[in-house]
């Protein structure tokens, strides 16, 4: 990911500096009005050709920084708790983590492991920190003897398809393949919604 978005903001950089200064020119060539968007477009990149030195220097200031505090865990438990709720990015992002929940624990409870120890596995994979903690209450309340779906609700992360079909597996003993089924249905939809 980094990579991208290194190469990403490279692309960008290079038509704002390089590309859209020669297009202006033959704007400028035509005296003919030109859009307002089109206006701030061409402001924004003489700007950033003037000062592209200040900007990189910004954007790798904020990198780093952003680097450094996700590093501490409040830094990392507040970008988590960002993603959860980021528009647009927060419905794929929840259901990466709905499948990556149901594969691994499908998978454990297919192989034979007991369900406190495969929920133990399910928080090392989900890499939220919001979600690792909602994870200890979970394992708390099937420990207590809740059904794994009313706690899985409680959260009010996990979408009603994967607490649908654990219900419906805790139900006809079968949970394990019902999880494997949803994670596939998951991945199916990330793949389609990233495509």
């Amino acid at each position: 990911p980094a990579f991208m978005v290194v190469v990403g903001i490279s692309v960008i950089s290079f038509l704002m500096i390089v590309i859209v200064p020669k297009i202006t020119a033959m704007f400028e060539k035509q005296e003919r009005s030109l859009p307002l968007i089109t206006q701030i477009l061409i402001q924004v990149c003489h700007f950033a050709g003037r000062y592209w030195p200040a900007m990189v220097l910004l954007v790798l200031g904020a990198f780093f920084f952003w680097r450094f505090w996700v590093s501490r865990p409040q830094g990392r438990k507040s970008w988590d708790r960002f993603k959860l709720w980021l528009p647009l990015y927060r419905d794929l992002y929840i259901r990466v983590i709905a499948g990556r929940f149901a594969r691994t624990l499908g998978t454990m409870l297919n192989s034979g492991l007991t369900m406190m120890t495969s929920l133990d596995v399910v928080k090392t994979v989900l890499q939220n920190r919001v979600l690792e903690e909602a994870m200890d209450e979970v394992k708390s309340d099937v420990r207590r003897g809740k059904d794994l779906s009313a706690p899985l609700r409680e959260v009010g992360y996990f979408p009603p398809l994967l607490i649908s079909m654990v219900e419906l597996g805790q139900r006809s003993g079968e949970l394990d393949a019902m999880l494997l089924r949803v994670a596939d249905t998951y991945d199916d939809e990330v793949e389609t919604n990233i495509d």
